[in-house]
């Protein structure tokens, strides 16, 4: 908690991302992630951007543009749809806080995601109304 200076309350512990139809990313823990990076797979960004394509390793993300992502409503039929959080509920996504708080927020604070999700960045956190 010490750390964690932008106060626990202020600061995305996790936070909700519905699995792609293929069931590849998505799951609580699946490993890898994007060219064996991790990303996607275990953790995921507040602004995700999609690894370079490797050769002999594919994972449905070669055709989505690099990014970066943003929280946005998706489908699971949209491949990209592992770069971002979103989930099946309308107009939003639930996230877990540092401080043991669970929040619905809506596709609206997509422009201060980032500010949440660093521990001691210093911003000052304002909600869209």
């Amino acid at each position: 908690p010490a750390d964690i200076q932008d106060g626990m309350s202020n600061t995305l512990l996790i936070g909700e991302r519905a699995q792609r139809a293929d069931h590849f990313f998505g799951w609580w823990y699946t490993g890898a992630g994007q060219n064996g990076s991790g990303s996607c797979g275990t953790n995921l960004g507040t602004r995700e951007l999609r690894a370079p394509v490797v050769a002999g390793f594919t994972n449905g993300l070669e055709n989505c543009p690099v990014g970066p992502w943003h929280f946005q409503a998706s489908r699971p039929e949209e491949d990209c749809s592992a770069l971002h959080f979103w989930s099946h509920h309308p107009g939003g996504a639930t996230f877990a806080m540092c401080d043991g708080s669970v929040h619905f927020l809506a596709y609206s604070v997509d422009t201060i995601l980032p500010q949440l999700g660093t521990r001691d960045g210093g911003e000052q956190v304002t909600f869209p109304q």
